[in-house]
């Protein structure tokens, strides 16, 4: 607020003294578009969120917030409802607001990327947390879903099963098909093609409960099931307790993500770990990179997921 550089003239103690009372008084603010139309900097970054409701992201907002704090920058959130024309709409906002840089939780929709092509034209850095994306180059910060994929099926495999269906997205991201993959992949490598079954559902629980309701119906019932998401595993085992069966002595279940909750599931859930809290820090310090201009904007960072093994499978490979 008192900045003797800019206005060259030496203010006294008291002077100052007075000042910051006045400013207090008349809740006085420091213009933040004047500021940015001398430095070009607001140090403030704009966070879009494909899904807000998505508890998934919850860890990795609280993470991001914590980090930006720590650069001195503060966070403009909205959500896109997994909408691609408010994604649109929203990334065209965040531009107009002089926001130095953008960050994406869940990845740009793969139906458009028009309002991209115009961030790249003003050299707005953006990085996507979550999702590799196939139009303009901007930073990434992914996990490694086709691994997990393969690992959480594999661990199942290990473990004796042999028929193992897969709860897979019913509308998929990239993401989300590379976890699909991950699970074809597995079932491919141990000559198990042949025992595949995906059953799609959406984000929830009861998603996950329609479509494991589904999947009891057929005259083959599965030994194991690998769940997408840990909230459509909920779903699961509600689906296979109603049908009187257990878990897992009867059927195995492992999810992904590893939620807070999923320790608290009966049984709790094996689930692979995605590291959250990870994907939001290195969001933010690869965003602030790209706004130093100390790297370009296509760099990919990836995150290898690791299993956590509860009750849901049993402990023993």
């Amino acid at each position: 607020m008192l900045n003797e550089k800019t206005t060259r003239v030496p203010i006294s103690e008291g002077t100052q003294e007075r000042i910051r009372t006045l400013a207090k008084k008349f809740g006085y603010q420091p213009s933040i578009l004047a500021r940015a139309l001398k430095t070009k900097k607001t140090e403030i970054v704009g966070v879009l969120v494909l899904d807000i409701s998505d508890p998934y992201y919850n860890t990795v907002l609280y993470e991001i917030d914590r980090t930006l704090d720590q650069y001195k920058h503060r966070l403009l959130l909205s959500s896109a409802h997994q909408s691609p024309r408010r994604e649109e709409l929203y990334i065209e906002m965040l531009q107009s607001k002089y926001i130095d840089g953008i960050l994406i939780i869940g990845g740009p929709h793969p139906s458009g990327n028009r309002a991209l092509q115009e961030l790249k034209r003003t050299r707005v850095p953006v990085v996507s947390i979550g999702e590799r994306w196939t139009g303009p180059k901007i930073g990434c910060v992914t996990i490694n879903f086709a691994s997990g994929g393969f690992k959480a099926t594999e661990h199942l495999i290990k473990l004796g099963h042999r028929s193992i269906a897969h709860i897979a997205e019913e509308a998929p991201l990239l993401n989300v098909k590379t976890r699909e993959d991950g699970y074809m992949s597995a079932m491919n490598k141990y000559d198990l093609s042949e025992q595949c079954s995906v059953q799609r559902s959406n984000k929830t629980a009861e998603g996950g409960y329609r479509a494991m309701k589904k999947v009891l119906e057929h005259p083959r019932v599965p030994s194991a099931v690998f769940c997408y998401n840990d909230i459509v595993a909920l779903g699961v085992l509600r689906a296979i307790k109603e049908h009187d069966l257990r878990v897992p002595e009867d059927i195995a279940v492992i999810g992904f993500d590893d939620l807070p909750t999923s320790a608290y599931y009966e049984p709790p859930l094996t689930t692979m770990h995605v590291f959250q809290s990870k994907s939001g820090k290195s969001g933010v310090e690869l965003l602030m990179r790209m706004m130093k201009k100390e790297i370009t904007n296509d760099k990919d960072i990836q995150i290898e997921p690791e299993i956590v093994i509860r009750k849901s499978c049993g402990f023993e490979e």
